[in-house]
């Protein structure tokens, strides 16, 4: 009984020439469609997708109100009409955005909901989570307290 090992070999012996060549031809494919998929994946990794704040959610001499949601989050889902009435109602210079955080993952983002100012003229790496409650009359002043 021949170990599995020759059976890969790329040896031919008059025996097992046909065997021997369809296994190392489907072994060969299978090598080089598992190095294509480590390529694309490593290229088109979703993890190093730039921040959506820089993706063009936002006008980079704004400064900007972000609330970071998952659509499977129940806290998320009761805080989202509150987050859509205080975009409607607030009419100052701070852009308010939501912003799904499956579609545009952050790295630094461990729990949802997660509200997020970032001030005028800083990069993204300088932020100030809200800390305060989750009603409309806590964040529109949080809003109007960070509005130049």
């Amino acid at each position: 009984m021949q170990s599995i090992f020759k059976l890969f070999s790329f040896k031919t012996n008059e025996k097992h020439t046909g065997v021997t060549r369809y296994i190392s031809r489907n072994l060969l494919f299978i090598m080089g469609g598992v190095f294509f998929v480590f390529i694309v994946g490593f290229v088109f990794n979703p993890f190093s997708k730039k921040h959506p704040i820089d993706e063009g959610f936002t006008d980079s001499n704004s400064p900007t109100f972000v609330m970071y949601y998952a659509n499977w989050c129940g806290h998320c889902k009761t805080l989202k009409p509150q987050f859509e009435k205080l975009i409607e109602s607030y009419k100052g210079n701070v852009q308010i955005k939501m912003v799904d955080a499956e579609t545009h993952p952050v790295e630094t983002i461990n729990s949802y909901p997660t509200l997020r100012f970032y001030p005028k003229g800083e990069t993204n790496d300088q932020f100030e989570d809200y800390k305060g409650n989750r009603d409309l009359n806590s964040l529109t002043d949080f809003v109007y307290s960070k509005s130049p």
